[in-house]
């Protein structure tokens, strides 16, 4: 009867009624699944992660073949800022389930968090290859390569995404940058023109357009879009 109680608090979302509950059950019985698995979430939801952790990990000695809860246990664990053993949760997880994408993007997550970018990206990589019609993961991969210089694969993955979501202004932006730093003067132009046409107020990407004409010697346009951006520097100053 206290477990069902537990159950109808736990549907219900009152979590902290359905703990109290759930733990006059366990005393009851210590070793029923159904009831630590049971208290092991609605500690969770409760937002009490440490106890979460430590009920997880006894649910699975109950029951060894409780996968989820290696999950469950490394999301308690990231939120507890606990980072190198949620980091272990999520690849013990992955070795049984490891076309899992909610856990390839959430350990991909983790891994850009502790400063591991090659490792993110080859959990993304995995990811897009099992939706590669999910636009985000392709933006992960772009903004990661971009920021460690691996331009080649960021102008790979930066058009993926821009053929899935074609009016983000930051992509266009920094797939011109790109451009620009491998001297590719054609497509930095095509690049900030279509950041421009979802953004004109951005004074670094008129900017940026007079750079790429001063390098490729036409002055004119130039001076004209280095004016552009000065115009606008003056009307957000005067606002």
């Amino acid at each position: 009867i206290l477990f069902k109680l537990g159950n109808c608090l736990y549907y219900l979302k009152d979590y902290q009624q359905a703990v109290v509950i759930y733990e006059k059950s366990k005393v009851i019985d210590s070793k029923n699944f159904d009831v630590i698995s049971n208290l092991s979430l609605a500690y969770y939801f409760s937002e009490n992660y440490q106890l979460s952790v430590e009920l997880f990990k006894s649910s699975i000695e109950l029951k060894p073949d409780n996968y989820e809860a290696y999950l469950m246990i490394a999301v308690s664990l990231e939120k507890l800022s606990k980072y190198k053993e949620a980091i272990g949760y999520y690849e013990k997880y992955l070795k049984i389930f490891p076309f899992d994408t909610d856990c390839l993007y959430a350990l991909g997550k983790l891994y850009e968090k502790v400063g591991n970018p090659n490792k993110a990206i080859k959990l993304y990589k995995t990811f897009s290859e099992l939706k590669p019609d999910f636009p985000e993961i392709w933006k992960l991969l772009a903004s990661i390569e971009y920021n460690i210089k691996d331009y080649e694969n960021a102008i790979f993955s930066y058009n993926c995404y821009l053929n899935l979501n074609e009016i983000d202004f930051e992509a266009w932006n920094n797939l011109g940058n790109i451009y620009l730093s491998l001297k590719d003067y054609e497509n930095s132009i095509l690049c900030y023109k279509k950041a421009l046409n979802l953004n004109e107020y951005k004074v670094e990407v008129w900017e940026n357009l007079a750079s790429v004409y001063y390098v490729i010697d036409d002055y004119e346009k130039s001076i004209r879009f280095e004016k552009i951006a000065q115009d606008l520097k003056k009307s957000v100053s005067l606002t």
